[in-house]
Formats: C-alpha cells, structure tokens, sequence
C-alpha cells in the first residue's frame, strides 16, 4: 500500500514534469530497503519509516550548478543522496546544527539528519528524529543567520502534503518569462496551506512551554522558534502556559541571565497580545495586566504594559492612568506608549489621560 508520503512525492513530480521536466534527469534512483539498511546499522536510534520511504522513493539528487543543473522539487530546495547524509553526520556526530536547545524536552538519544539544501548560501533542513519521538518534525534553518529556524514542517510527510498542494493550487507557480528556474511564491496562500497541513505541531509547543516551565529555562532563542506555531495554533492550554511564564519573577531563578529572561516575557506579551482574539486570552490577558500592575517585579510593570499595548484592552485603562504616577521611569515611559496606543483603537479616553 503506497504511503501518504510517497503519494504526495508523486504528485509533486507531475508538476516538476510538466514545467520544469530537466530536473528529472538529476534525481537519482531510488535505494532498496536492505541498501538503506546497510548504510544505517550503525546509527543509535531506529530510522524513522519515513526517511526509508523518501530514499526508496529516489536517492536525493545529483549536484550541479546553483540553478540548472540538479533537481530543486521542494520549492527551490533538494536533497542529498543517503550515503552524503551519512557521511556528513558520522563527521558531525553529536552536532544537532540548530540551536536545539528546544529540543532538550526529547529524550536523548536524538539523531539530526541534514536531508536538503538551498541553491545558495548555506541554509540547511533538517530531519530531527529519535525512538522517543511520535513524529519527526523537518526544520528549515537560515545557518548564516545564527541557525535561524525559518520554516518547521510537522513530519516528512506533512512538509510534502504542504508543498505537493502550493503546487497543485498555486501557491508555487512557474513564470517563465519572469525567471525560469526558481519557482514564483504566493506567500499568504502557502502559509494557509502550511497551517493546515501542520496543526500537529501544537503538541510539541506545549511540551515546550512546560518544559520552560519545569525548569525555569526561558531560553529566548527557543521561545523565538515556536513564535509563528503559536500564534497559528495556541490554544487555551498555550495560553494558560504563557500566562505562567509571564509570571515568573526575573530575580528569583538563576538558571538564565536576567536580560534573556527579560527578552523572553516581552516576547510573550507580544504573542499574548496577538491571541488575544481568542477567548481564553480574552479572559487571561485583564487578570495579568492587573496583577502585574500590582506586582513589586519592576519588569512584570512593564511587561503589563507591554500586554496592555498589544491587546489594546479597554477595561485595564484606569489602572494605567495611575500607573503614570510611578516613580520608576521605565514603568512610566511603557504605560505612556501603552496608553497612547491605546487611544488610536479608543479616541474618546483621550479625555482621560493626564497629559
């Protein structure tokens, strides 16, 4: 029975055939089970189904120039035949290549492969996988940038569900008059198509939070990778983990500097703020500005009116007023740009603030 992934390949390769057919002579032939099980025994951990099916499917694509001459079907991405993979990670063993400090809730082992790879710079996307793990999430990192993640697909199978239907729909499209080669973005229109395809990710954001919370590890940079998942997928438990992390004091932990904490709080009101459509923010977001207005922590003050701001919360309008007699300047100049926002969705409090 042909797999959900090898199905979405397939369907990816009708379009590669119909408008860009010279790839076809850069992939090479697919790979049997007992050849991928050769070049594995050595690994720690079992090879996820997954990555078995993509290789027997076809065993990556053969290198050329940085336009023509090899075989971009992932949306100007390809990927490296299993025995290059192998190579690479018997050098690198123990280098998980992103920051991977979101990864530290995953019971080790964990295995990073680097599957596929970018016509220019030195951009990577990785397979994280280990037994542990229910499904492998495919990470695309900007590694010039400090290993910025800028695209996570739930699994292999999901990441060419998502591209096999921008194709189909649209949302990727071939221009030829404009640039022959790369294939031509609908931004919005494959974002929507990535949501879809890629709910399953909330369980891993979760288990992230919790994570942050159990051990009062607010890494900033791993918060910063799960930013757009929880903004497209947070619900009332994300919220409720959120809220947690927001009420956290800086000074009473020391398993983080006190400037990555504070990066990291204000980064949580922005999403909260952002939520705050959502029901269960609705409810979250009044209770936190009015605690943390109350609060001795100089940074929960300002994180409220930071959250204050970004939710444009009418009912938490008077306790700021006072909030602009604080003699802590920082509070004071964050409830003033907090308020001032605030009269843009609501001019008739203008009236109201002294000054």
């Amino acid at each position: 029975m042909t797999s959900l992934l090898v199905k979405a390949l397939d369907r990816i390769l009708v379009w590669i055939e119909q408008h860009k057919p010279w790839y076809l002579e850069c992939l090479n032939p697919g790979l049997s089970k007992p050849e991928i099980d050769r070049l594995v025994r050595e690994l720690p951990v079992q090879l996820p189904t997954e990555i078995y099916e993509l290789y027997q499917w076809r065993n990556g694509a053969r290198k050329g120039d940085l336009v023509r001459k090899t075989a971009w079907l992932f949306n100007a991405w390809t990927f490296y035949p299993l025995q290059e993979v192998i190579e690479w990670h018997q050098k690198w063993t123990g280098f998980c290549g992103s920051s991977w400090e979101i990864a530290k809730w995953i019971p080790s082992p964990i295995i990073s492969f680097d599957l596929f790879y970018y016509p220019q710079g030195r951009n990577s996307g990785q397979v994280l996988f280990s037994d542990s793990l229910k499904n492998s999430p495919v990470l695309f990192l900007d590694i010039e940038s400090g290993s910025i993640v800028e695209r996570k697909y739930a699994s292999l199978t999901q990441m060419m569900m998502t591209i096999a239907e921008c194709y189909e729909t649209g949302a990727y499209y071939n221009d030829p008059e404009f640039d022959p080669y790369f294939v031509n973005v609908k931004v919005e229109q494959e974002r929507e198509i990535w949501r879809k395809h890629n709910s399953i990710l909330l369980e891993d954001i979760n288990k992230i939070l919790n994570f942050m919370l159990q051990t009062r590890e607010a890494y900033s940079y791993s918060f910063a990778e799960v930013v757009d998942e929880i903004i497209y997928f947070g619900n009332r438990t994300t919220i409720e983990l959120l809220s947690q992390i927001l009420k956290i004091s800086i000074y009473q932990n020391n398993n983080y500097d006190i400037s990555t904490m504070i990066f990291t709080k204000r980064e949580v009101v922005k999403v909260l703020g952002k939520l705050s459509n959502l029901s269960a923010a609705a409810e979250a977001v009044p209770t936190l500005i009015a605690s943390a207005n109350k609060d001795i922590d100089l940074e929960n003050k300002v994180c409220a009116a930071y959250l204050l701001a970004e939710s444009r919360n009418e009912r938490e309008f008077q306790p700021f007023v006072e909030t602009l007699n604080s003699n802590q300047l920082e509070v004071k100049r964050e409830a003033r740009k907090s308020l001032r926002q605030l009269i843009e969705k609501f001019p008739e409090l203008e009236d109201d603030i002294p000054f």
